[in-house]
């Protein structure tokens, strides 16, 4: 009897996607997956997909995966995969596939047949029941040992004999589930094609990296060792380290040495990044909006904020002195290239081609933008083309504009002649305020490089709670007088100048403000000094009577002072009884309002 243990829950169907998730995550702690939240793959496949390819922190295939590289992990598991392997299962078939002295690899022994089938039989292929019954359910081949040639030779002479249902037992019991999980494997590959019901090999659009990672399965003859003195835990992490992929081969079967920096040009890239600048009100939720909605908690990110000092120097790198101290103490001083942030995150995004990384800039308009971007300015206008033209048949991700910058270069690239461009998984994405108090304006040039977006300032459902909570010890809620006010600035018979971006932001304030942990004088003046001072100082500057009672209060000192001297709703005193009617739901009796 021949006993066999796998998963059901390989889900082949999506396995490149699953493959770059848990990468993703064992690299960053990010995930990001198309259709299963991290508990959800927790509770099925991550935990096969840490087993059979071989992933842990610090494992060589984590990064193969997440420089594109996915089909040599996959390359990987077709070499090593193995009965006996110790993954745990509940019916410790690994101790029978021990005992019974199995030593069997069914996917190289499939590949071998296929290659075999391609050089001498016209590549007739193999049928998948020939792999249930002749690979799996054959004493020969799954104890005894069998040539590549007889085997096909047995295969052919005497086709359709059943011997996986006479011979096989399956942990699980599903026999079907566990030939179809395992031939799964193979399908996402250029050089296997399924036709129906035959496996072939195919040649027609092998690159030769897959031919180097083909070479490589048809010439091993290895197994990993079963050691009986370790434990399972032991066990599993032998078998996870020997499934780890060799370095880079090429055709000739010789190794060569790990990619270089530049070969990353060369590798499948996220097609995600994008130019977008999120633009409204202070306080309408801007970076909020960015946190929540365009990146993961754990996204790779840069953060800065530009302002009127701000120079290209600080954002791109300049060349710095740095005080050297050689072992006799004496000190020498050396001028080094130090990259500022868009440097910095453009050689993370390169690197690490799967994986999106943004470059967060807060308050753009607030510095001399395009005199900061200098010539990365031309590289915002990016179209990603991919060329399938190159030798290895390899997606170049291009951009139609690049620059020179030999220290840029250099630091991202490690080649000064490189030429610079955004790669396709880097995101830029910026907030502007539409305040009349910006420093400097963007041009339309500048502007069109970007996907525009309003944050729109409205509550929202999921602000934790700012909406409702109460201002201080009053009966009126953030949201109550945030759009008492907002109405009035918009009202077309108020005297107010660029009256929209006056508005108080939804976010303009936090619940500490409004609610703060101490009663001493300075956290009672939280709220008035952020909001009571913007609208007597900035939004209705010259029209205070509007909605302050300026007849009793006609200074900001005395408005200050009453709002924290008195309690409960007599705090809106300070205001025109119009105003306060109205965020008391007091009735206004018409001819009264002031």
């Amino acid at each position: 009897m021949i006993f066999y243990h796998f998963t059901n829950d390989m889900r082949f169907k999506s396995i490149k996607e699953n493959l770059v998730a848990v990468a993703n995550h064992l690299k960053y702690g990010n995930w990001n997956h198309p259709s299963q939240s991290l508990a959800q793959a927790k509770n099925g496949w991550y935990p096969v997909y840490l087993f059979y390819f071989g992933l842990y922190k610090g494992a060589h295939n984590v990064d193969l995966i997440l420089t594109g590289k996915w089909n040599y992990v996959l390359g990987e598991f077709i070499k090593k995969l193995q009965f006996p392997n110790p993954k745990a299962d509940k019916q410790n078939y690994y101790e029978l596939e021990v005992q019974n002295q199995q030593q069997i690899a069914p996917l190289r022994i499939l590949v071998k047949l296929l290659f075999y089938s391609y050089e001498f039989k016209d590549n007739v292929g193999i049928t998948k029941q020939e792999f249930k019954n002749y690979i799996l359910g054959s004493d020969s081949t799954a104890i005894q040992g069998i040539s590549i040639g007889d085997l096909h030779d047995a295969i052919k002479s005497t086709p359709n004999v059943d011997f996986f249902n006479t011979n096989v037992n399956v942990s699980g019991g599903d026999s079907n589930r566990f030939t179809n999980q395992l031939l799964g494997v193979i399908e996402p590959l250029d050089y296997i094609e399924i036709d129906s019901d035959t496996i072939r090999l195919s040649f027609t659009d092998i690159t030769t990296e897959d031919k180097a990672i083909l070479f490589d399965i048809i010439t091993y003859d290895e197994y990993w060792i079963v050691d009986t003195t370790l434990s399972r835990q032991d066990l599993e992490m032998s078998y996870k380290e020997y499934i780890q992929s060799p370095e880079l081969v090429d055709w000739s079967g010789e190794e060569i040495e790990e990619y270089g920096t530049d070969e990353y040009d060369f590798v499948d890239r996220a097609e995600v990044g994008m130019n977008t600048l999120l633009y409204g009100v202070p306080g309408a939720g801007k970076s909020y909006t960015i946190e929540h909605e365009y990146m993961q908690k754990d996204s790779p990110r840069e953060r800065l904020v530009f302002h009127p000092d701000y120079t290209y120097s600080d954002f791109v790198g300049q060349i710095l002195p740095v005080v050297n101290e050689d072992k006799n103490g004496n000190k020498n001083v050396n001028y080094r290239f130090t990259p500022g942030p868009f440097t910095t995150i453009l050689k993370d995004a390169y690197t690490n081609p799967m994986v999106e990384h943004f470059l967060i800039i807060e308050e753009i308009n607030r510095g001399n933008a395009p005199a900061i971007f200098g010539e990365i300015f031309q590289l915002l206008d990016r179209k990603t083309e991919i060329d399938l033209s190159n030798d290895d048949g390899f997606p170049l991700h291009t951009s139609e504009y690049e620059i020179s910058n030999t220290d840029v270069a250099e630091y991202v690239y490690g080649d000064k002649r490189h030429k610079i461009r955004i790669p396709a998984n880097l995101s830029i994405i910026g907030t502007m305020n539409t305040s009349d108090q910006n420093v400097f304006t963007l041009d339309t040039a500048f502007q069109r490089r970007w996907d525009m977006r309003l944050i729109e300032n409205e509550f929202k459902s999921d602000d934790d709670g700012l909406a409702n909570t109460k201002i201080l010890d009053t009966s009126v809620t953030w949201k109550k007088f945030c759009t008492s006010i907002n109405d009035i600035i918009l009202d077309k018979n108020v005297r107010m100048t660029s009256s929209e971006d006056k508005r108080l932001g939804t976010h303009f304030i936090h619940i500490s403000d409004l609610q703060p942990t101490g009663t001493d004088e300075r956290h009672k003046r939280l709220f008035p000094e952020k909001v009571i001072k913007y609208l007597w100082d900035d939004a209705f500057k010259f029209t205070r009577e509007e909605i302050f009672d300026v007849a009793k209060f006609n200074s900001l000192e005395k408005v200050i002072r009453t709002f924290i001297d008195s309690k409960n709703d007599d705090k809106f005193n300070i205001f025109s009884a119009s105003l306060k009617d109205i965020l008391l739901d007091n009735k206004v009796t018409p001819g009264t309002q002031d």
